[in-house]
């Protein structure tokens, strides 16, 4: 399996008002990475920061190109692809915020190979929540 491409789609959603104070809109990156076979990974990353949401933007589409031809079921081997780019600045920021939408893409990708939900994946053996209350 190898994915074939990967799209962004820049997404505007409006945040309540607290205690009377307005916020802007909160800015995510839907990502869309499709493979060879068929299937569609969708992730999703955000900026609290208008400003910088088009850099954001910029940077999921950019690092998405580095993974078209690539397996989805290699998620290590992606993610450090991924951060190869910011070996010289170091890691934080935008870079990993993009790294971020990416990444639940190709985890989604590879639950939808499987047949199985993340959870099972991941090594969990239960299909609810279950909390769990410490009392000091």
């Amino acid at each position: 399996m190898k994915i074939v491409s990967v799209d962004v789609l820049p997404v505007s959603v409006p945040r309540n008002s607290v205690a009377g104070i307005s916020f802007p809109p909160t800015g995510v990156a839907v990502v869309r990475m499709r493979t060879d076979t068929g299937l569609e990974g969708i992730g999703h990353t955000l900026s609290l920061t208008p400003a910088l949401f088009r850099t954001l933007i910029t940077a999921v589409e950019e690092l998405g190109e580095l993974l078209v031809g690539e397996d989805p079921r290699e998620p290590e081997k992606l993610s450090r692809k991924l951060m190869f780019p910011a070996n010289w600045i170091g890691p934080g920021g935008v870079i990993d915020i993009a790294t971020a939408g990416l990444d639940i893409a190709v985890w989604d990708l590879i639950g939808k190979d499987a047949g199985l939900p993340l959870y099972r994946i991941l090594g969990g053996y239960r299909n609810r929540a279950q909390f769990i209350i410490a009392v000091p």
